[in-house]
């Protein structure tokens, strides 16, 4: 974990196991994938990150969560941005 926050703590519990070319690896959901790329992209609004949410966001995602999270972490701006610029929630 990058941090002993909330939100970190909360990401960590809901990460699976995937097998990977005969490995296993554990994986955070798309959904808490979204919500960092927003957090790390909220101080410069990164083009980069942002196009990453957008694209993350166009293949479905749990909207009530993704609601729920931005307005604690203060990213809901920024997640309606994102899904006004081509995703509609």
């Amino acid at each position: 974990m990058r941090n002993d926050d909330e939100f970190q703590r909360h990401e960590f519990a809901r990460r699976q196991r995937h097998e990977l070319g005969g490995s296993s690896a554990w994986v955070i959901s798309k959904e808490d994938l979204i919500l960092s790329k927003l957090v790390w992209a909220a101080p410069t609004e990164s083009a980069f990150r942002l196009r990453d949410v957008r694209k993350l966001l166009a293949s479905g995602a749990n909207e009530a969560y993704l609601r729920q999270w931005s307005v604690r972490l203060g990213v809901d701006a920024l997640l309606r941005k994102s899904t006004d610029a081509g995703h509609d929630f």
